[in-house]
């Protein structure tokens, strides 16, 4: 019983699984100035991410937080580049690391797309550049203004916490119960 429990509670606490360069939060209000946190995976387990170029929207105001271990060049033009100064400061295989920016005030739109190209020590460049729509191969991070939720990767995140985590909670509560009861009868 105690095992059906542990599932339930690992499905409700893990974090959607991302392949992409994401942001969080993943939704503010135009006009709002927000730190943003640009989370970068690295699923090739044979070649370290050591670099990360962001394109923040041109005209938006941008702080940039410096990285530890790693070079920060400020492009121009939302241009922002960071560069890992040591193979031990870069992103390994199958790790993430979070790049800070605050941003604002938010421009007055529905979204703010922020396209990232992601360097490998072996020299290949991701490109997470594509806008549009939920079954883009290499999509970009978007910031959701709209005022209507979450992006679809979190809103599906959600959906399947509550299709399928809480019957299970259900079933192990009513399980649990039962078990109790037997163990009165004798």
């Amino acid at each position: 019983m105690r095992w059906l429990l542990g599932i339930v509670l690992a499905l409700v606490l893990a974090a959607p699984a991302s392949a992409h360069v994401s942001v969080l939060p993943d939704v503010a209000r135009p006009g709002d100035t927000v730190e943003l946190t640009f989370r970068v995976p690295n699923e090739r387990p044979n070649s370290s991410t050591t670099g990360v170029e962001l394109f923040l929207p041109a005209g938006v105001p941008a702080k940039v937080a410096p990285h530890e271990g790693w070079t920060v060049d400020e492009k121009g033009g939302g241009d922002v580049a960071f560069t890992a100064d040591s193979a031990d400061a870069a992103i390994a295989g199958g790790r993430t690391q979070d790049f800070k920016v605050t941003l604002g005030p938010l421009p007055q739109a529905d979204r703010v797309v922020v396209k990232a190209l992601q360097t490998y020590a072996d020299g290949q460049v991701i490109r997470w550049i594509q806008d549009t729509g939920d079954d883009d191969e290499r999509p970009a991070a978007i910031l959701d203004l709209s005022g209507k939720g979450s992006s679809a990767d979190g809103g599906s995140a959600a959906l399947i916490i509550v299709v399928i985590a809480i019957p299970l909670l259900a079933l192990a509560v009513l399980g649990w119960l039962v078990t109790r009861r037997r163990r009165r009868d004798i």
